[in-house]
């Protein structure tokens, strides 16, 4: 007990108070970040806490703990008590280890006789550095996704929460590859909509990538994956390798290079870490020479585009692996990852209908914190709203139930 009370004493008791004091409290507001102007006080703290709490714990251990299954259920628990069950509407969520597949579907099943036939499903990918956080965190977060794709239109849409955390890479895709075929053959009817944030953003792209081109070192599955129909990613990361100089990023944002570095290497291992920095600063020196190059000769194949599709230039790989109706990208105009989520887009634009949404004054995966964090019911689901919708206007003209007798259609979304 004292172990783990030490480390998260001094963050909440020390480190917090004094962050609080100096660049909140006694500096002016005009003198502070735009975030901080905008921040609520318990969204400031939130996000600090959650930088102490990525740069001092251990993540297999205390930070483990910290984010696990365990106190995520608690959580959801509490704030679902303490909200008397709000915004559940007709929906609700369970765990299911159906054919081996490990994950939570949010689902209502009294919109429809046979409650597997979805028009829609979210297969979301959950971020929290690969080797921390719980699918049980997202929960109430999603719960709110799903009434608000109804409100958008959808006669009956589902999200399911994949359990993955197999502890390295090709194990992880794996196992997202398995899930993604189980809710392909479970909703052969739906539309596929591929999600993530954070590091699952990363795995999802390295999914998307795996659908259209099988990776090498996992199995071949025995029936053809379907390409999503969409690609909702919040803050992805792009790659498993960070250079300080490279990212000059806000010091209000909760991740930086150290952080995404040390969970990184913890993920697949120290030895493939130093191998992929080896390889990044090789491909450096050679840059002056592939400027020379066209477009599509500028790929590098020593780096692995699945584990890090930051580095994938090729415009061939991306034209294949582009989901069938478009993509969407948010992330905040102050995090860490702006620069290079905004090459990640420019660079998917060329292939296919990408919509990028830097928000301003957020940092890393705002529509997430804000909802945990804002005060405000409209601030708080803001983002939630805007991602439905946009995900309305790709899907819905292409749903056969949208042109049922009585469907709803898409209401309007405003950019605040």
């Amino acid at each position: 007990i004292v172990f783990f009370c030490i480390p998260i004493l001094t963050c909440l008791v020390v480190l917090l108070p004094c962050d609080l004091l100096i660049k909140r409290l006694f500096t002016s507001f005009f003198y502070q970040s735009t975030y901080s102007q905008r921040a609520t006080l318990y969204e400031y703290c939130t996000s600090k806490f959650l930088k102490f709490n990525y740069k001092y714990l251990d993540p297999k251990t205390l930070g483990a703990a910290f984010n696990g299954r365990s106190l995520s259920k608690w959580f959801l628990y509490y704030r679902c008590y303490r909200q008397g069950f709000a915004k559940l509407n007709d929906s609700e969520f369970k765990y299911s280890e159906e054919e081996g597949i490990k994950g939570i579907w949010i689902t209502s099943p009294c919109r429809c006789a046979n409650d597997t036939d979805f028009d829609l499903v979210l297969f979301y990918v959950h971020g929290g550095g690969f080797i921390q956080s719980s699918p049980w965190f997202y929960v109430e977060f999603l719960n709110v996704v799903l009434v608000c794709l109804q409100e958008q239109g959808f006669k009956n849409p589902a999200i399911f929460i994949v359990d993955y955390q197999q502890g390295n890479f090709n194990d992880d895709l794996r196992y997202l590859s398995e899930a993604w075929q189980y809710v392909q053959l479970k909703a052969s009817k739906a539309h596929l909509v591929l999600s993530g944030d954070g590091s699952g953003g990363l795995l999802a792209l390295a999914l998307l990538f795996h659908i259209a081109s099988p990776y090498n070192f996992i199995p071949i599955p025995v029936i053809g994956l379907q390409k999503p129909s969409a690609l909702v990613l919040i803050s992805p990361w792009t790659k498993m390798y960070y250079e300080e100089k490279s990212y000059p990023g806000t010091s209000e944002d909760f991740i930086n290079y150290e952080v995404m570095n040390k969970l990184s290497k913890e993920y697949i291992g120290e030895e493939q870490f130093i191998q992929l920095r080896e390889q990044i600063e090789q491909l450096k020196k050679d840059d002056l020479e592939k400027e020379s190059c066209d477009t599509d000769d500028i790929f590098d194949p020593i780096i692995d585009h699945y584990r890090n599709p930051g580095y994938c230039e090729s415009l061939d790989i991306w034209q294949e692996a582009f989901p069938r109706y478009g993509a969407y990208i948010t992330c905040g105009d102050e995090e860490y990852l702006r620069d290079e989520i905004t090459d990640l887009a420019e660079r998917m634009s060329v292939v296919g209908k990408t919509k990028f949404d830097p928000r301003s004054n957020q940092i890393h995966c705002w529509p997430v914190l804000t909802f945990y964090t804002e005060r405000i019911e409209e601030l708080r689901e803001d983002g939630i709203e805007y991602i439905c919708g946009i995900i309305s206007r790709m899907l819905l003209w292409n749903t056969d139930t949208f042109f049922e007798q009585g469907a709803l259609v898409p209401v309007k979304i405003e950019y605040s």
